[in-house]
C-alpha cells in the first residue's frame, strides 16, 4: 500500500507523518485486512491515506492497536508557535 497523498499545511496534528506510520503498520495488508486488524473499516483507513484527519476516537484505536506512539503526531507546542 503506498498511497498517494497531498501534503496537508503544517498545524497542529501531523497527518503526513500519522499516514506513513500507519502505512507502515499494516505492511501488505489489503484495507479490507489492515482495517479489521486496526478495528476500523476500510474506508476509514482510505481517508487516513487520503490525507483526512480521523477523529480522535479512530486516532486514539489505531494507535493502540497498531502499537504507535500518540504524541508522536501532536505538536503540543503548536498554539505557542503562532
Amino acid at each position: 500500500m503506498s498511497p498517494h497523498r497531498p501534503k496537508t499545511e503544517s498545524r497542529a496534528f501531523d497527518q503526513d507523518r500519522f499516514a506513513e506510520a500507519v502505512n507502515l503498520a499494516v505492511g501488505r495488508d489489503t484495507y479490507r485486512v489492515a482495517g479489521r486488524r486496526l478495528g476500523i473499516s476500510a474506508a476509514t483507513l482510505c481517508r487516513v491515506f487520503q490525507g483526512k484527519t480521523p477523529d480522535v476516537e479512530t486516532f486514539a484505536r489505531i494507535c493502540a492497536r497498531a502499537k504507535l506512539d500518540p504524541s508522536a503526531f501532536i505538536d503540543l507546542t503548536y498554539e505557542t508557535q503562532r
